[in-house]
């Protein structure tokens, strides 16, 4: 007999016989091959099968209770079983995927800190396990990308072969037609791609998945007296004239007498370029206007504000979030009430904050009663209260901070040196408006006192845009310890220029120095860099195809200077230009007239010398002939005369003509040969190798000037015109590959070697016999560019009388990505006034993502020793970068300062740190 045990069935093996028991073995197995499995659940209509179908009908319903009272891990657990009666059921798959959704959404906000920092620690295992897995899939990409190189390379080689050898041509005069040489194509740098953010998938709907419908209002259907549910819908307007608003959700209903479409769950609208979501929202069709809630997020520009409720006009893009938080990058704010106002990129925020901390508790933040952001432009607060964590430490009235601009607002930099003693640098930008803003500098230096200054940015629109900036101090005044007399030091500077048209530009500078030494005391960077004797002039150039102009106006203001002043002069050049359609004859002339002053410092050793002026006429033309011979050998003659007038010369006679006749002749031939050689080793990517080989010769001659240059006033090149004769060898070796970029092969300049000398000489006085002849120094110029991380540049100039090198400098720059990068300098120079050896060194190493370090060195060869040093750490702090220098000079000046700079605005303009301008990746020296 059959016994009931927790309703499975159950056999007594002591009250049935063994043939009974057979029997019934033999019974179950027959409907065991018979009937189908029970997780078919309606198949057959026997009483198991209903059994298990109302199991899980009873699983589904209760599960759905515990879903609407938010238990989403029972209902998980009884859906999960339901699913085990019956895989194939998608309705209770969807309401499972929706309920875990749920879950996760519940379970990540009861995270608490201790589950917080378990979960970073295996955020970080998954990350670094993240960048093991890319590092592995890196290397078989570069294997991957090596084969398919290889198998283009040889596509194009095989491609090559079948199109006829190209010859390079012979080097000529630029304006005359020839076939251009073989030249290295720099590769185009690939445009930066807006980062767009990923958004999350939206949970799966719990309602039966049903087709799109577009519903307008024209083709509406009868009302019913329940609401039609039609995931998603289109509120169009009548006729559709508007591009209609696509409402996606887990349930959307419409509702005609209210011309209202209303969703909820997981909705979300596309609308033009403006995406909003949230959990709950209602479309008025005749306004266009949507109100939203819970959630709710709406993105537009890579800018994004969210908060707990909106109303929202498609249309005009006008809304208004209550408790919002507005994400515009570089800044982030929150608000008690955020305004989009319409039709404008611009976002009002009332009662917030505004930081470039994305944190939710920021580390800074600015408080304002009001915050106007114009999206990519600027942000304008007022009444603003900074904050550095919750502690209150600046007040202003009002801010602006330009979107475009890489400045911070306020920049604080102290250290210590021998000359300023214990300072502290001080820039407070303020913003009148987009016209008009500006830095006010306030600076104190224990051993110089206080500074104070302004640097005013402006543009008319109309005629120009420029700067204003003055700087002023009363030395000795507030020092911490007297150092001697009290005086006043100032400097005025004025910058315009105005683009009169598309070819003509004006520019203005005026400057105005208290002493000669002001630059090199207060802003020694500018010194190095620039010098210690600013010009003042106004100046106007056209640059037209066949010619170019330029007004020049120069004034000295400063009597401790030497200037050749221009009280006008007036200039044009005209480049080369065929004046014979058939032939290639060219023409080119410079022509300048304007009365020179030379003035003197009448302040130092020099003050004797009276001042000394002229007006001066210059027309220089010259006529050239561009000839070629065997497709390989161009011959250039040419041949000139320049006059110039003087009104008086250097002796006080007035009115003097002087006449320079000029002729020579340029010649060039070009050799090449091809090398069948195609490797990879060390990374060279070598697919044949082109050498060309340019010999030179160029003869030049000068007649003796019917004035010598002694007895003109030398205002510059023009009055030094003296006779010449002679001949200019050059050798050019050119090293070239072909590279693949994109689909094409393009020429590389791998290695280029210049050899260069003058061999001058001059003839006896009416005889053509040689007087003495002799080389000039001979030029060397080497590049290399192995690599496009690598790059070498050096030159040598070797004096034949002594045969010692008289100038020489290279420089080696090495870099890779972002981690690393090495700059190696060299300079030699053996001048009359003694011997300079300069070796610099400029690197930059990442030490990790929170930490950088930078060293710069100026070793001087012939002293044995340092004449600078200078070494910086910086440590990235999230949202600021906290910047540690330490400078030493030869002299024991020390200096030490410390920066604190926003990422977001890292730069910052003042003439602090004193060290030469150091060589950048691909330069050619110092700058």
């Amino acid at each position: 007999m059959f016994l009931k045990n927790n309703n499975v069935p159950v056999i007594d093996h002591g009250s049935l016989s063994a043939r009974t028991v057979l029997i019934v073995a033999l019974f179950c197995l027959s409907l065991a091959i018979q009937a189908p499995d029970v997780s078919a659940a309606a198949s057959n209509k026997n009483e198991y099968d209903y059994r298990a179908i109302r199991i899980k009908e009873d699983r589904v319903r209760a599960g759905r209770i515990y879903y609407d009272a938010k238990m989403y891990d029972k209902a998980v657990e009884l859906w999960e079983k339901a699913l085990e009666i019956d895989p194939n059921d998608k309705n209770v798959t969807n309401l499972l995927n929706s309920a875990k959704k749920r879950l996760e959404t519940k379970s990540k906000a009861a995270v608490t800190k201790e589950e917080g920092a378990r979960l970073k620690e295996l955020e970080a295992k998954k990350i670094e396990d993240a960048g093991l897995e890319q590092e592995r899939q890196r290397r078989e990409e570069l294997v991957r990308k090596e084969e398919e190189r290889k198998a283009k390379l040889e596509q194009v080689r095989l491609a090559e072969e079948k199109k006829p050898q190209e010859e390079p041509s012979a080097r000529e005069a630029p304006q005359a037609e020839k076939p251009e040489e073989l030249k290295a194509e720099e590769p185009k740098p690939e445009e930066p791609k807006a980062a767009v953010e990923e958004e999350g998938e939206p949970p799966v709907r719990t309602e039966e998945p049903a087709p799109e419908a577009v519903i307008e209002e024209d083709k509406l259907p009868p009302s019913e007296p329940e609401p039609a549910v039609t995931p998603p819908v289109s509120a169009g307007p009548e006729f559709g004239a508007k591009e209609p608003i696509v409402v996606n959700g887990d349930r959307v209903e419409y509702f005609q007498e209210k011309q209202e479409v209303v969703g909820t769950g997981n909705i979300s609208i596309t609308y033009k370029d403006v995406v909003l979501t949230c959990d709950r929202i209602t479309v008025h069709l005749d306004t266009r206007e949507g109100e939203a809630s819970g959630n709710v997020k709406v993105t537009q520009k890579d800018a994004y504000m969210t908060g707990d409720r909106i109303s929202y006009n498609f249309d005009t893009r006008k809304g208004s979030i209550v408790d919002g938080y507005v994400d515009a990058k570089p800044f982030y704010g929150r608000a008690q009430q955020v305004d989009k106002l319409a039709n404008k990129e611009q976002v009002n925020m009332e009662r917030g904050y505004f930081t470039t901390c994305n944190l939710d508790k920021p580390h800074y933040r600015v408080q304002s009663r009001e915050v106007k952001i114009y999206l990519d432009d600027k942000v304008v607060a007022k009444h603003i209260l900074l904050f550095a964590g919750n502690i209150p430490v600046l007040y202003m009235p009002y801010y602006v901070q330009p979107l475009n601009q890489g400045k911070t607002h306020v920049t604080v930099i102290p250290g210590e040196s021998k000359e300023w003693g214990y300072y502290a640098l001080t820039s407070i930008r303020y913003y009148l408006d987009d016209l008009n803003r500006g830095d006010i500098l306030l600076d104190y230096r224990s051993k110089k006192g206080l500074g104070m200054g302004i640097n005013h940015y402006y543009d008319t629109k109309r005629v120009g845009n420029g700067a204003v900036k003055f700087y002023y101090t009363y030395e000795n005044y507030l020092v911490y310890r007297d150092m001697g007399e009290k005086r006043s030091k100032y400097r005025v500077q004025l910058r315009h220029r105005w683009d009169i048209e598309e070819d003509t530009a004006a520019l203005v500078e005026f400057n105005k120095l208290s002493d000669r030494n002001f630059i090199k005391d207060y802003f020694y960077n500018e010194y190095e860099e620039l010098g210690d004797r600013p010009d003042s002039y106004i100046s106007v150039i056209t640059q037209k195809t066949d010619f170019s102009t330029q007004f020049l106006l120069r004034k000295r203001f400063d009597d401790f200077n030497s200037v050749v002043e221009r009280l006008p002069e007036y200039s044009i050049d005209i480049p080369n230009n065929r004046i014979i359609k058939d032939l290639p004859i060219y023409y080119q002339a410079k022509a300048s007239a304007g009365y020179l002053n030379q003035t003197y410092d009448n302040t130092g050793t020099s003050s004797w010398q009276k001042d000394i002026g002229s007006v001066r006429v210059d027309v220089n033309n010259q006529l050239s002939y561009a000839a070629r011979f065997f497709k390989a050998l161009s011959v250039t003659p040419y041949g000139g005369i320049e006059n110039t007038y003087y009104s008086r010369n250097k002796w006080g006679t007035t009115n003097q003509v002087r006449t320079v006749f000029n002729a020579g002749v340029d010649n060039s031939i070009k050799f090449y040969k091809i090398y069948d050689v195609e490797t990879n080793v060390l990374g060279l990517d070598i697919n044949k190798l082109r050498h060309i080989i340019t010999p030179t010769a160029n003869y030049y001659f000068t007649h003796q000037p019917t004035i010598s240059p002694d007895n003109l006033i030398q205002f510059d090149e023009i009055d030094a015109r003296d006779k010449q004769n002679g001949i200019r060898f050059a050798v050019e070796n050119r090293l070239q590959t072909k590279r693949l970029e994109g689909d094409q092969m393009k020429s590389v300049d791998l290695a280029t070697l210049i050899i260069s000398t003058d061999y001058a000489f001059r003839l006896k006085k009416h005889s053509l016999a040689t007087y003495y002849e002799k080389f000039k120094t001979v030029d060397l110029e080497l590049e290399l560019i192995p690599y496009s991380w690598a790059y070498l540049l050096s030159k040598m100039s070797i004096n034949t009388k002594k045969y010692d090198v008289q100038t020489e400098s290279i420089d080696l720059v090495v870099h890779r990505d972002d981690k690393w990068s090495v700059a190696i300098g060299h300079r030699y120079e053996n001048a009359g006034t003694g011997r300079t050896n300069l070796v610099t060194f400029d690197g930059n190493y990442k030490i990790n993502e929170k930490w950088k370090f930078r060293a710069y060195g100026r070793y001087n060869a012939e002293k044995a020793s340092f004449e600078e040093q200078e070494y910086t750490i910086d440590r990235d702090l999230h949202c600021w970068i906290a910047e540690l220098t330490y400078n030493i000079k030869d002299m024991g000046d020390q200096s030490v300062w410390f920066v604190m700079k926003l990422k977001a605005f890292p730069e910052y303009s003042i003439g602090l740190k004193r060290t030469y301008s150091r060589p950048r990746f691909g330069s050619t020296g110092a700058q």
